[in-house]
């Protein structure tokens, strides 16, 4: 995949292990303004294999903006087969509305072409209210009669076909 650009200060690139401190304050930057609580060594868990790149099926990706990680996205197979998950994705409050998420979600949509997947998910806590309208502007729907915060897109591709 290639770096994807919004501006010329800002790129999603793959993660790499550097980032790890970057991401986790991030994370619990993000976590902290919704009243949630995100501990050090929770994020150390949350993170241990963040940009390793130990786990080939799992994607890390990196917002970039004036050379500062501002977003991640993490995505990984799905439950079913040929879906892909948003496991996570993070972008910093003062990039909101900067198009950075978007960003990071065209260049999740170009894995998830690359690796097959017919279809993306991603659940959203209650907290995140917010993100949720977000997806819903971003062309998402709420899965019918799924817990509250469970989302499913289709790839939006031209028509796949496998050899």
């Amino acid at each position: 995949m290639a770096t994807v650009s919004l501006t010329l200060n800002d790129y999603v690139r793959l993660a790499r292990r550097s980032d790890v401190r970057d991401v986790a304050k991030l994370l619990r930057d993000c976590f902290r303004e919704t009243g949630l609580v995100a501990t050090k060594e929770s994020t150390r868990l949350e993170l241990c294999e963040f940009g390793a790149g130990t786990n080939f099926r799992v994607d890390h990706l990196v917002a970039v903006s004036a050379g500062k990680v501002c977003g991640f996205l993490v995505m990984k197979p799905g439950p079913r087969l040929l879906e892909g998950e948003i496991e996570k994705l993070f972008v910093a409050p003062a990039r909101r509305g900067a198009g950075v998420g978007t960003l990071l979600l065209e260049e999740a949509y170009a894995f998830a072409r690359f690796r097959g997947y017919r279809w993306l998910c991603l659940q959203n806590g209650e907290p995140f209210t917010a993100a949720r309208a977000w997806y819903l502007r971003h062309g998402w729907k709420q899965t019918p009669g799924a817990r509250v915060g469970w989302f499913e897109r289709e790839v939006p591709a031209i028509e796949w076909q496998r050899a």
